[in-house]
């Protein structure tokens, strides 16, 4: 649970940032756990606190910054719990895929984790391919997928260095190439050679 009286324990924050921390934690819209090590959790997203800042009206405008970047994707969050592990697990079984311990790893981020099972459930020659090459902790935000326009394959792209159409492992070196309706909505289009393909994850 949240102890305020942590901040002041670290004496690394300076009192304009501790009074920051406890001003946006009265706020009501924050949860902030200190973690240690000048890092902060604000609603389960972990922020670094490594700058420096003059006064308390500074120090929140970083520490919002600094989180709002981050919540965009996330490079670390707090893990959930067991019981959110099974619930998550059962609604989205495909998950179980990349191992429990990632599902509660990344568990936070459950509308991303709801859209890979979906894909996964759509394509599941990705299950397979998973299941063969494993990739150790893949991030839920580099797990993408591209189509490509003509219908020809689809290809899973995982922290950007695997990727794999249709089952086979590939080089897929992909250049963006602007904006364009792809089945129903607007998607962002890349090219990899001459062929065109839709991100729809």
């Amino acid at each position: 649970m949240f102890i305020v009286a942590k901040f002041y324990m670290d004496p690394e924050l300076g009192p304009e940032l501790k009074e920051a921390l406890e001003l946006l934690q009265q706020d009501g819209r924050f949860n902030i756990q200190y973690l240690g090590d000048r890092k902060i959790a604000i609603n389960g997203i972990v922020v670094n606190l490594n700058f420096t800042c003059k006064t308390v009206d500074k120090c929140m405008e970083m520490i919002l910054d600094k989180y709002e970047y981050a919540a965009e994707m996330p490079l670390e969050v707090l893990p959930v719990d067991d019981d959110t592990v099974t619930e998550l697990l059962s609604k989205y079984p495909e998950l179980s895929v990349f191992g429990r311990e990632w599902v509660k790893k990344w568990g936070l981020l459950k509308d991303r984790l709801a859209e890979i099972a979906e894909i996964l459930r759509r394509y599941p020659w990705m299950v397979d391919v998973l299941k063969q090459r494993p990739v150790p902790d893949p991030h839920p935000y580099l797990v993408e997928v591209y189509v490509a326009v003509d219908g020809s394959e689809v290809c899973l792209l995982l922290n950007r260095k695997k990727a794999f159409c249709n089952g086979k492992e590939t080089n897929l070196v992909l250049r963006f190439a602007g904006y364009y309706v792809f089945d129903e909505r607007i998607r962002e289009i890349y090219r990899c050679g001459p062929k065109k393909y839709a991100k729809i994850l």
